[in-house]
């Protein structure tokens, strides 16, 4: 489910930014990794936290992240939504042009 999110998200990071990439990473390294580890807040509204919660869900063997199931569900399916839909929205007006 995570990784379904994580594409949704940086097919949006796409559309919006020349430099899609560098930014998921910075994403990924700062948000995730970094402040997630330090900040206890960050887990609601982080893409991997959500998939945590969900795979505790599925198989009570792993981890829990103390996020509700209902919310990490509810909350990937909105990001991942708005995600494809601002994409859409922003090729929508899409033209091909030259180099600049």
């Amino acid at each position: 489910m995570a990784g379904t999110v994580y594409s949704a998200l940086f097919l949006g990071l796409a559309a919006l930014t020349r430099h899609a990439v560098v930014v998921g990473l910075l994403y990924t390294l700062f948000w995730e990794g970094v402040l997630g580890s330090v900040l206890s807040g960050i887990r609601y509204l982080s893409v991997g936290a959500w998939g945590r919660e969900v795979a505790h869900a599925v198989s009570p063997l792993l981890g829990t992240v103390d996020v509700a199931t209902a919310y990490a569900v509810v909350a990937a399916v909105v990001v991942t939504l708005g995600s494809v839909w601002f994409t859409g929205d922003r090729l929508r007006s899409f033209t091909l042009r030259g180099d600049e």
